[in-house]
């Protein structure tokens, strides 16, 4: 469920190579306004139609990678292994 409180039956946890978290945010741009830690703020801002960069932002206190169209690849690219864990079991 987009922008709504959504329960989960599994977790998806995600091993990346190492420097995944950089090559995000080497492509990265923030909302308009969004305060980032400091390291972040001079990422450009993010507009309308900015398919190949990746949405950076906060949410609920953590930073967040948001994929988008033509920016997936960067992290997709960069998956060694995965794996669900089951949530309230």
């Amino acid at each position: 469920m987009a922008h709504g409180r959504a329960e989960y039956d599994v977790i998806v946890g995600f091993e990346t190579q190492a420097g995944t978290r950089q090559a995000l945010i080497e492509a990265g741009a923030r909302n308009v306004g969004q305060i980032l830690p400091p390291e972040l703020m001079d990422l450009p801002e993010l507009y309308r139609g900015m398919r190949g960069v990746v949405n950076i932002k906060l949410e609920n206190g953590a930073i967040t990678y948001g994929l988008r169209p033509d920016s997936a690849n960067i992290f997709n690219e960069r998956i060694i292994s995965f794996s669900g864990v089951p949530v309230g079991e």
